[in-house]
């Protein structure tokens, strides 16, 4: 491959930093997120995120040579570490052999008066189920998403492994008031089980904002008081309710297709 990597230990006060990035003050503090697995890291990769410093096992140069070669044409900082060092630093039961920091991006203040569509985020506190959206979001090209305080943190581990890779070709903005649309031409649409149903609109005036509330108690009565629409999805079957991130590909599916 042209390069051979050099085997050292990870220091202990590196250790630590790299550990102190499970909780969302320190990737604060530091600015940084982590993130594991072949696929996330060929995701950052793909989509150019600011890859700060890699740590792999020999295993990933003998397994994945082409993703080796991507690696080298970056010029990225990497360190081969051994199994148990990948132990000691990952934030997983059962490592892949691979693990990153990365940068956390840097935003602009948001433009609100672009005529992009976004998702507003009201209060959604499982990460499996936040990682998903954003999934969805991407899926979708909805790349602007906005996190009400009540939020998990969008770079959780959790939801950085469930979203697999969709961080990198989104703009996430946290502790984002709903008040913030105001003044902009979006027009605000919540979801909820008495709202119109959604197979009976022919069209919903853009640029949008799709408003969805958290897992337990769906949206705030303040978020309620801001919106413009209220939609629901039908339900020809049984069962309580859709999990969130469900309703939300359904929502993004019928307000995108036109």
């Amino acid at each position: 491959m042209g390069k051979s990597f050099i085997e050292h230990m990870i220091n202990q006060k590196h250790k630590k930093h790299i550990r102190s990035l499970d909780q969302k003050k320190y990737r604060k503090k530091y600015g940084q997120f982590l993130i594991e697995g072949l696929r996330l890291v060929e995701s950052a990769l793909l989509l150019d995120a600011d890859i700060i410093e890699l740590f792999w096992t020999p295993s990933i140069e003998e397994r994945h040579p082409t993703f080796v070669e991507k690696v080298l044409e970056k010029g990225l900082n990497v360190n081969r570490v051994s199994e148990k060092e990948i132990q000691e630093i990952s934030m997983t039961e059962s490592p892949s052999g691979i693990v990153a920091i990365c940068a956390l991006p840097s935003l602009e203040f948001a433009n609100l008066s672009s005529q992009k569509n976004w998702l507003y985020l009201d209060s959604i506190a499982d990460p499996g189920n936040l990682g998903m959206i954003l999934r969805n979001a991407s899926w979708f090209n909805i790349c602007n998403i906005a996190l009400s305080r009540g939020c998990v943190d969008a770079f959780n581990p959790k939801v950085l492994r469930s979203g697999m890779g969709a961080h990198f070709s989104l703009h996430i903005y946290s502790d984002f008031e709903l008040s913030n649309f105001q003044k902009s031409q979006h027009t605000l649409v919540g979801t909820d089980t008495k709202g119109e149903a959604i197979s009976t609109l022919s069209d919903i005036p853009k640029p949008w904002v799709l408003v969805l509330g958290g897992e337990a108690n769906g949206l705030q009565k303040e978020t309620q008081t801001r919106l413009d629409l209220l939609l629901s999805i039908p339900k020809i079957g049984k069962g309580e309710s859709l999990n969130v991130a469900s309703a939300c590909a359904v929502f993004l599916y019928a307000m995108t297709k036109s």
